[in-house]
């Protein structure tokens, strides 16, 4: 397994005497942040363009904002089959995303193990590892996912509830292969994790689908038409993305709680670092959302509105 993935045992020193240092090296290098941030992403972006299409499109043909003004059916079922195209990319880079995680956390973790005794035990026991097991049925869900993207760019409807089957894996295995997993009571860690990935997801993947797919082809028709299109598929999103938003912030404060609790040197060091830009950035993006609902949305509708929301 390893071999074929041009990873190599470390035959000279102890396992202890190697082992955590190298392998915290390992998960911090930059090409493993890297492998870590794009996994997420692509995550978020499968899982929004599912969410997208189940909830935000259907929801913006319901909408009346003028006399006739909300998204009509034939739009709303071109727009479907782009969003199933930004699926389709998502969740098949996804699977091979996961395949270079699994190759950077099992690295690491061979080389905390040094010495050919060691590495024998660790091969022994790493597909019996919760991570191996979690990011292997992600992969899995990657390519369900993909299938029923392809399906739903055919214009067949339960394409989609295909999609939808891999969310519940894909929002469960970022708590097993990471922190979650590790926290006291590890029931509610895990819940909290994946509500956490499900509200960033619903939010911040469903946007990324909004302006690469949807905004964009509706601009492409004159601004009387486009205009209240777009301002259906904004009123649509809004109640989801600040009910999202909500959670993904409550989630975040009460995980980070659970995983450090009250002790105060916890909140130190690289947990700290990496929480406060997280949080820094939660508020930079809720500012914006904030700016968009009170100056943007009213002016939705026409041209000038359209001009503002995409910039």
């Amino acid at each position: 397994l390893f071999r074929s993935k041009g990873l190599r045992p470390i035959a000279d020193g102890p396992p202890a005497a190697r082992g955590g240092e190298e392998s915290s090296a390992t998960l911090n290098s930059p090409w493993a942040v890297t492998v870590r941030t794009l996994h997420f992403g692509l995550l978020l972006v499968a899982v929004g363009a599912v969410v997208f299409a189940l909830v935000v499109l259907p929801g913006a043909e319901k909408r009346v904002l003028a006399e006739s003004a909300r998204l009509e059916p034939h739009a709303a079922a071109a727009l479907s089959k782009r969003v199933a195209v930004v699926g389709m990319v998502a969740s098949g880079l996804l699977a091979l995303a996961t395949d270079l995680r699994i190759d950077v956390q099992a690295n690491a973790l061979f080389q905390a193990f040094g010495g050919e005794q060691g590495a024998r035990a660790f091969l022994d026991g790493l597909q019996g590892m919760p991570w191996m097991r979690a990011l292997v049925w992600q992969a899995y869900a990657s390519i369900m996912s993909l299938v029923g993207f392809v399906i739903a760019r055919r214009g067949v409807r339960w394409g989609w509830w295909v999609a939808a089957a891999a969310v519940p894996v894909f929002v469960a295995a970022p708590g097993f292969a990471g922190h979650a997993a590790g926290t006291d009571p590890r029931a509610a860690g895990l819940i909290l994790d994946a509500l956490h990935v499900l509200s960033a997801s619903a939010w911040l993947g469903a946007l990324v689908v909004m302006f690469v797919a949807a905004i964009p082809a509706l601009r492409r028709a004159p601004d009387w038409v486009s205009g209240p299109q777009i301002a259906a598929l904004a009123e649509s999103f809004t109640p989801l993305a600040l009910t999202a938003a909500t959670v993904l912030g409550a989630t975040g404060v009460a995980g980070a709680w659970l995983r450090v609790g009250s002790d105060p040197a916890a909140w130190t060091g690289p947990f700290a670092t990496a929480l406060q830009l997280k949080m820094a950035a939660l508020v930079v993006v809720l500012a914006a959302g904030f700016w968009n609902w009170k100056r943007v949305r009213p002016r939705l509708g026409g041209a000038e509105g359209t001009q503002a929301l995409v910039r």
